[in-house]
């Protein structure tokens, strides 16, 4: 596997940062001569903003009601405005019916949205079904009703002027976000949203001398690939730092160690990322005959393998026990893998990790300011006893949940 020792060399070790205001920190740097393997462009994290959040994940209280998930919202227009974010205006009734709290469960409780409205956006619930002044105002200033299901608008911060249309009869977290993200167009975001905004389907575009200004909001086009090598532990090091990976599944295929990848063919076709991985030592083991023909002019570098049976269909894929996946980095950052990550920011994280670069690195990199917030609790508490109290095939709300509730019982 000298390849792939020779192709983690190539990594820059100084890569870009935004804060949590969307200011960068220095421009980004192309880590990669793309001419051989198709460069890194993974999000990168400040962690400038562990010391200017104000609000660390906490459990929520009692004081915040079902219908508001465990979002901290301002309670009036005015206060919102102050921060100068593109305010997230949450209509609702509180209390409400069932349609109310299964939003409130389902959209305001995920981990990365909450800090996305708390540190990108500026939330404010406006009650649709109260009699304070503030409240009233804003349903007239909008124009909604008084005791309705839920309803979002995202305005600018000084004009109150929408910034995407009025969402309204959408209630699960991927429609939401999906119309939510676009009104970061034309403002300075931090780069982990894009981890955010992959989850839901998304890519955020980024202007070429301002990589924290949000140009577009583009779909993805998610595609499989399979690869094979000496060992998955490598194979994974490899494609999880590649740009266009947004996830990787090691395991055996017709007698061999292979992984499996989904990359993003908005960013990055078959034909780069095979090439990519040849540079490093990999083989190609191609799903169909557009694949096939993708390689074809790479085939004098190397076997060219293929994972169809007769009939078309794909030769099963035997996954590797949970211990197995992303070994690196469980065994070199365990209180990072407690963490209930997207599958981009574990494949990544584990990249990294496999490459022999520190805790910093990944905190920097990879995690939001209060994922790396809470690894740094993780480790204070004993990630021994914090794991023992932490179910991984529990959802992601859960499990942060119970993280929150073990460090702070620890």
């Amino acid at each position: 596997m000298s390849a792939v020792r020779s192709m983690f060399d190539q990594f820059a070790a100084t890569p870009a940062a935004c804060e949590a205001s969307g200011a960068c920190v220095r421009k980004p740097q192309l880590p990669i001569d793309t001419s051989a393997v198709v460069k890194s462009n993974a999000p990168t994290s400040a962690m400038a903003a562990a010391t200017i959040d104000v609000h660390p994940y906490t459990l929520p209280t009692d004081a915040n009601p079902r219908e508001l998930g465990h979002v901290r919202f301002h309670r009036s227009l005015d206060d919102a405005s102050v921060s100068g974010k593109p305010i997230f205006i949450q209509f609702q009734e509180i209390p409400g019916c069932h349609t109310c709290w299964t939003y409130g469960d389902g959209v305001l409780r995920d981990p990365l949205v909450v800090e996305l409205l708390e540190t990108v956006f500026a939330p404010c619930a406006i009650h649709n079904n109260s009699t304070l002044d503030h409240d009233i105002a804003a349903l007239a200033q909008f124009r909604e009703p008084a005791w309705n299901n839920p309803v979002v608008h995202v305005v600018h911060p000084s004009t109150h002027s929408n910034l995407v249309p009025r969402i309204d009869g959408v209630y699960d977290l991927r429609g939401v976000a999906r119309r939510v993200l676009p009104a970061l167009i034309g403002h300075g975001v931090p780069i982990w949203v894009d981890y955010l905004a992959a989850v839901h389907g998304l890519r955020l575009v980024r202007d070429a001398n301002d990589a924290c200004v949000v140009t577009a909001v583009h779909d993805t086009d998610l595609r499989v690939a399979t690869f094979v090598m000496e060992c998955y532990w490598a194979g994974e090091t490899v494609l999880g730092g590649l740009a266009g990976v947004v996830s990787t599944l090691p395991g055996w295929c017709d007698g061999v160690e292979i992984v499996e990848v989904e990359y993003d063919a908005t960013v990055v076709t078959y034909t780069e990322l095979a090439r990519a991985a040849i540079a490093a030592g990999l083989e190609p083991m191609v799903h169909d005959e557009s694949q096939r023909l993708g390689v074809e002019s790479l085939a004098s570098l190397v076997a060219v393998r293929d994972r169809r049976e007769f009939g078309g269909n794909l030769k099963p894929l035997k996954a590797v026990s949970n211990s197995e996946t992303k070994y690196h980095l469980k065994k070199k950052f365990p209180a990072v893998a407690l963490l209930p990550l997207t599958a981009w920011q574990e494949s990544h994280a584990n990249s990294i990790a496999g490459r022999k670069q520190s805790l910093d690195v990944i905190a920097s990199l990879v995690l939001t300011p209060r994922q790396a917030s809470l690894v740094h609790r993780i480790d204070a508490a004993g990630v021994a006893a914090i794991a023992s109290r932490v179910d991984q095939h529990a959802s992601a709300v859960d499990q942060w949940t119970a993280l929150l509730s073990a460090v702070d019982g620890a």
